[in-house]
């Protein structure tokens, strides 16, 4: 057991259930048995972080903690949860309520907190919570050797002592200070790229914006920011007090690349409830000859609950339909606009899941690429070995000896001979900057040039990380470099003004697309795809034969970082590559087929990708779950059309999930009297009745 890694690609997440659901269950018993985040793991989870954070502290006063949620749990039961782990492993609980997930690390180090903590399952469904963690140190979070020690802590603890133990650390309410610094940080030149105190950067006057929060943690708090930078009309949606992440946001964007009237008006359309897609096409009608004329412009954006994730809407008058901007193309957008102000060569950082053109695209700007694994934490584990680079370089250039021993840390660090670790970042870097000082010259300098070593690290998805500067309570200046919906947006649409944009031409993807697609396989049991494991060499022999027998060269490429994703490269001929991937999810129930190369090979990587999900279905649904045996009943019900089709016996909000995740799996589609099976839900169907 003390080998299990409770973890995913970011912290916990898991479905919510109250402790007194599960009368005699350990906590721990419930997240590894029942697949549940109880009230009491929370409290666990985050007294186990924070008695790490306190036995680390080289401090005389009490260690604190900077917590923070997004508004998925309005009665407080697991934010409370968190806040009282905290202080019964006496650290002070430095409180800052709903807030963007970013503004915990900013304010962490702003105040020189010791650590921090997120509550929230960001793009999941309201029925989901989690845990993120932010390192005092540049707020990294934790690295998968650091996830495995937090978690043999947490499974050795009881539940029942730990409550006993006393509320020692002290309550701070931290919110307007922190709510106050989000906005000037986010405005600030520097972080903006632009400044919207001067009249000639009021480029944004002509706008219509829509605001989309998705319920989340930057309703009304994004809109006033995006009047404050200069946007002449802008329209908030989907801000109530609802369940986060319906009716709109990032999630339900993903793949889609055009939005046409149908989708967004029509009863039975994909986009029928996405109140930001449905806002933009009701303001088009609204301002149909400005639009035309070209003298106003209408764009939408969209981010997750926890505000980390960012989408680009722009209404395109001319086709009357909705282009949506992903990851990789605001991205590609932040990294030109770097390219034209910075010295060439620095680094564009992505993970596989990236558009294999983007790669290409950055380079042709005398950008270099550079590709992880999956989650922002390699991104910044990239941001955070460049600093310790400069530092090396630094030191060369000044004559300045270091030792064998730091030497062969930074080799063992550069090469990834062995596990990150946040704990050997920060002694290395603090090594190198005592050097520093000690010659007479400033860290902070050095931190200047990190944006000439890395101009944007991304995700796909729309988690986008650029350097920042943060003027620290000390009056001291950091750079900083984690995820922000709100900066990466600003910064996207000032590296668009930037680049002088004509006529709709902003509307036309900024690179030449490739061909991209990810089949989802949901209520799995994921324990069964692992390295090596028989369904891991089932598929990999399936995806080495079907490429081969396409003529492609193909081979297996090891990422030391997710040792278990199974990530095979083929070479379709010339210097046209493809990438097949399969991974489970880190952050959902989950797994999916990842399908990436040039257009002309959609055909065939789309044969390949039907031929992957059907296995991974047929192997690896979990029938014990129980949203997975109310969507065998849905399709069963769908393929002999009995009525009524839909599961009558489910909540609506669960009723709601199912559906949206059975149209993710590709299982049915909009009809005009409600969702039909598609030719692969006709497959599962069958299934079911070859198995009765």
């Amino acid at each position: 057991m003390t080998s299990i890694r409770l973890q995913g690609t970011d912290g916990i997440r898991r479905e919510i259930k109250r402790a007194k659901q599960l009368p005699g269950v350990s906590p721990q018993k419930a997240f590894l048995k029942h697949g549940v985040l109880t009230e009491e793991f929370m409290e666990l989870y985050a007294y186990a972080h924070a008695t790490q954070v306190f036995n680390s502290a080289h401090r005389t006063e009490r260690p604190a903690i900077v917590i923070g949620w997004d508004p998925r749990d309005p009665d407080g039961v697991f934010t409370s949860s968190v806040v009282r782990g905290v202080r019964r492993a006496n650290c002070d609980a430095w409180v800052l309520g709903v807030v963007p997930t970013p503004l915990v690390p900013l304010y962490m180090l702003y105040e020189q907190g010791s650590g921090g903590m997120m509550v929230t399952a960001s793009h999941n469904p309201p029925d989901q919570n989690g845990i993120k963690i932010f390192n005092g140190y540049r707020g990294l979070k934790p690295f998968p050797k650091n996830d495995a020690t937090l978690s043999r802590r947490i499974l050795s603890l009881d539940y029942a002592q730990i409550h006993r133990r006393p509320l020692s650390g002290k309550l701070k309410d931290c919110r307007d200070d922190a709510l106050a610094l989000f906005r000037k940080f986010s405005l600030a030149p520097e972080n903006a790229w632009f400044d919207h105190r001067k009249a000639s950067d009021s480029q944004f006057r002509n706008w219509a914006l829509v605001v989309d929060p998705a319920n989340g943690s930057l309703s009304k708090l994004a809109a006033p920011i995006f009047r404050k930078a200069g946007f002449g009309h802008v329209y908030e949606v989907n801000n109530g007090a609802g369940a986060v992440n319906r009716n709109g946001g990032v999630a339900d964007l993903e793949g889609c690349r055009v939005i046409s009237q149908a989708d967004a008006l029509n009863k039975e359309g994909k986009f029928f409830t996405h109140q930001a897609v449905r806002k933009l096409f009701q303001l088009a009608s609204r301002f149909a000859k400005e639009l035309k004329s070209g003298k106003k412009r209408l764009a939408g954006a969209v981010f997750d609950a926890d505000a980390d994730r960012f989408y680009k809407l722009d209404y395109d008058p001319a086709q009357q339909c909705v282009h949506v901007s992903g990851g990789d193309d605001t991205a590609y957008l932040q990294a030109r606009f770097f390219s034209a102000k910075q010295a060439k060569g620095a680094r564009f950082v992505n993970t596989v899941e990236s558009d294999l053109n983007v790669s290409g695209a950055v380079e042709a700007l005398g950008l270099q690429s550079c590709l992880t694994a999956v989650g922002d934490k390699w991104i910044q584990l990239q941001f955070a070995k460049a600093l310790i680079s400069a530092r090396i370089g630094f030191l060369n250039d000044h004559e300045i000896p270091l030792s064998a021993s730091l030497l062969e840390q930074w080799e063992e660090l550069s090469a990834g001979v062995s596990p990150p670790d946040v704990a050997k970042l920060q002694k290395l870097e603090h090594k190198l900057n005592a050097l520093i000082e000690r010659a007479g010259h400033s860290p902070d300098a050095v931190d200047a040039t990190l944006a000439q070593q890395i101009v944007v690290g991304s995700e796909e998805t729309g988690h986008n990380i650029t350097p920042g500067r943060l003027e620290l309570k000390n009056g001291k200046r950091a750079v900083v470099f984690f995820g922000s919906g709100l900066k990466s947006a600003l910064n996207t649409f000032a590296a668009e003004h930037d680049a002088k944009q004509t006529k709709f031409r902003a509307f036309r993807p900024p690179f030449r697309q490739g061909f991209k697609a990810t089949l989802y396989a949901y209520y799995v049991k994921k324990e069964l795809f692992a390295q090596d494991s028989a369904i891991w060499k089932q598929i990999k022999k399936e995806i080495l034969k079907s490429t081969q027998a396409k003529g492609w060269e193909s081979r297996v490429v090891d990422f030391p970082e997710d040792p278990d994703m199974l990530y095979v490269e083929a070479k379709p001929g010339g210097k046209r590559r493809a990438g097949i991937f399969v991974r489970n999810s880190g952050t959902e129930n989950k797994i999916g087929i990842n399908l990436r190369g040039a257009m002309g090979d959609t055909p065939a990587l789309k044969l390949i990708g039907e031929s992957l999900i059907r296995i991974l279905m047929q192997s690896m649904k979990d029938e014990s779950n129980e949203l997975c045996r109310l969507e065998a009943q849905w399709v069963e019900r769908l393929a002999t059309r009995a009525h009524p089709s839909e599961p009558q016996d489910m909540e609506p909000l669960q009723k709601e999930r199912l559906l949206n995740e059975m149209l993710k799996q590709g299982l049915v589609q909009p009809g005009p009297n409600g969702p039909r099976l598609t030719k692969r839900g006709q497959w599962f169907a069958s299934l079911a009745r070859a198995a009765e």
